[in-house]
């Protein structure tokens, strides 16, 4: 999937449109003090120069401007990545020359272009923050930044009281080799004289996100391969004849893939009319469901009832339940007595082994897949006591406790952030090759899959992601998803986008989200219903594409041959026939590579023929 001239175009022009209503609107604002210099960019090329590790800093004429026109601006070049979850490793900063008091509404203006970009796209993060630890941000907006020049605007009230010099404005750029160059730098403080939705906006988009767009045309061509097959039917009647022009319904009733969502185990079983919602949409939306915190490790221990509790109400209705989770390596996430063990490796190693053993084996039967390691990139105290090979131990005790439940990691960041953290999915890539390599019995991979106004990845990008992880022939599910936007229209439009893209590469089978309303989430503003149960425009989006673009509901008659041949969608079907007063139901799961059913009609049994002064047939009483 290749970003073309005319895929840009496509979506730099309604870009174009709306940040001329932001210049307008900036255009009616008051006056206003900036509180850094003239020559704050400046500034920061001649602090930086050359003497970061990971790149350098120039100040440099530019002939070709914002707005074409001759200027100076603030050239930045990233060499190599810096630390993980560490872009200030390399950054760019500017003290303010102004007092600033806690409360001020400041607006940042600036623009910036991608000289050198690689992946298609740039990243950068402006941040205001205290000059000094514990470094409080008032801003720290993540840039995803393009070939043209854009214009960026980013609002934000201060945290704090800042005396001069006491603050720093900053461009954070310690991520993949890149260059970019930023000019027409101000900070401007209005102080308590406008209102925060006075102020402009840098409209939020993603590349790809246009109706025209070329990847869509190679996605939906994807999905007809990949995810439909075809299903033939031929229809006779006792006497083996085909039966030529009998209606026939196919009705899926369930997906193959899983489409599912975190749940919360005392809201699930909670009583009142919340409780009966929330049920109501966990049955009708989703395939799949994940215990969101309730089969964790501190949880099981202190309180396991309302998880147990939970999986026996899915259970009843056949829903598969992924469990979450047996490892989570930090000593944040693990029970407090861990930590204790750390001087006594053999007794730490014990102590996690018997707790996956003991949790796996007593689910077995009700839990169908396990995310056995969880976020081991940034969670490293156990691997630093135990080494690497705890990882592997782990996934041979699940596999040990319960030998036909999918055995999954589970990492975040993936495909988050424009897709640009690359040190993150390198590691990630590297973690699962060396597990395989030591014999983990590994049988999923998760990515997270949580984004924000920080960066939309571009679908192509995720497209490149999925396909460079595929290459471990290790399915793989999109397993916490949520998007935390402002923008409602640029939040459904990339639920569709996601949602497509993901379905349409053949190494996935699941799609989850990490919750669906506000009244229990962990980002209430990411939930697809409101607190007042709602839908957003995300959840239609959900339910256009799972229930009907992505669904097969058929009603047709067979051929001259008795026969019906169509390309369904992978999953569960009622089939039901009719001709005349002969009728038939039919149960029926397709897969890939499709199915030739045959069904027999039968007439309806003969009613009892009744003789005068016969005795009447008993009839079973009504229950």
């Amino acid at each position: 999937m290749n970003i073309t001239a005319v895929l840009y175009f496509a979506i730099a022009l309604p870009l174009v449109a709306d940040i001329g209503l932001q210049d307008a609107k900036f255009a009616k604002l008051p006056d206003a003090e900036s509180v850094t210099g003239a020559g704050a960019l400046e500034g920061m090329a001649r602090a930086l120069g050359k003497s970061n590790p990971l790149g350098f800093a120039e100040w440099k004429e530019i002939k070709d401007g914002p707005d074409k026109r001759a200027t100076d601006a603030l050239r930045l070049a990233t060499k190599k990545a810096g630390e993980k979850e560490k872009p200030y490793s390399f950054q760019a900063t500017a003290k303010i020359t102004t007092p600033v008091r806690k409360n001020d509404l400041l607006l940042a203006v600036f623009y910036a272009r991608g000289e050198y970009i690689p992946n298609n796209t740039a990243q950068c993060v402006f941040v205001f923050e205290e000059a000094k630890a514990p470094y409080t941000k008032s801003a720290y907006k993540r840039l995803e930044i393009e070939g043209e020049w854009r214009k960026f605007y980013v609002a934000f009230h201060a945290k704090q009281d800042f005396p001069v010099g006491s603050a720093q404005v900053s461009f954070q750029a310690g991520f993949s080799p890149q260059i970019i160059q930023i000019a027409d730098l101000r900070v401007l403080n209005y102080r308590h004289a406008v209102k925060y939705m006075d102020l402009p906006y840098t409209p939020l988009t993603y590349r790809g996100r246009a109706e025209t767009a070329e990847w869509r045309a190679e996605a939906n061509e994807r999905i007809e391969k990949y995810r439909k097959s075809t299903l033939t039917l031929r229809i006779h009647n006792v006497k083996g004849r085909s039966v030529s022009g009998a209606e026939v319904r196919i009705r899926q009733v369930r997906h193959a893939y899983g489409f599912g969502s975190a749940v919360d185990a005392k809201t699930l079983l909670g009583e009142g009319e919340d409780g009966e919602k929330y049920r109501a949409i966990v049955e009708s939306s989703f395939n799949k469901v994940t215990l969101e915190n309730d089969l964790k490790w501190p949880q099981w221990e202190t309180n396991k009832q309302p998880g147990l509790d939970a999986l026996a109400w899915l259970k009843e209705r056949n829903i598969p339940v992924r469990g979450h989770t047996l490892l989570w390596p930090g000593w944040k996430n693990l029970p407090k007595d861990l930590e204790a063990l750390s001087a006594d490796p053999a007794k730490l190693r014990t102590r996690i082994l018997d707790h996956i053993r003991d949790q796996a084996g007593a689910l077995k039967g009700q839990v169908s897949e396990w995310d056995v390691v969880n976020e081991p990139y940034s969670n490293t105290d156990l691997q630093n006591i135990l080494g690497e090979g705890i990882l592997t131990d782990a996934f041979k005790a699940a596999r040990d406790a319960d030998p036909k439940a999918r055995l999954c990691i589970n990492d975040y960041g993936i495909l988050s952030y424009g897709g640009a953290d690359t040190e993150h999915q390198d590691a990630y890539y590297k973690t699962i090759k060396t597990l395989r390599a030591a014999g983990a019995p590994i049988s999923g991979i998760g990515m997270q899959g949580h984004f924000n106004e920080d960066g939309l990845t571009a679908p192509q990008k995720v497209w490149e992601i999925l396909d460079r992880f595929s290459d471990l022939g290790i399915p793989i599910q999109i397993t916490e998803h949520d998007i935390d936007v402002s923008d409602e229209d640029a939040w459904a439009d990339y639920t569709r986008d996601i949602m497509t893209v993901c379905f349409a590469h053949p190494a996935t089978n699941a799609f989850t989200i990490w919750g669906f309303w506000e009244g229990r989430h962990w980002i209430p503003n990411a939930a697809y219903w409101a607190k007042n149960w709602q839908p957003r425009p995300a959840a239609k989006v959900w339910y256009d594409l799972v229930f009907k673009k992505w669904w097969t509901n058929l009603r047709t008659w067979t051929d001259y041959r008795g026969r019906v041949k169509s390309k369904c969608f992978h999953g569960d079907y009622i089939i039901e026939v009719k001709y005349g007063t002969m009728t038939a139901v039919k149960k029926v799961t397709l897969k890939r590579g499709g199915d030739y059913i045959e069904i027999e009609l039968r007439p309806p049994p003969k009613a009892p023929v009744l003789v005068p002064g016969a005795p009447v047939p008993a009839v079973a009483p009504k229950k």
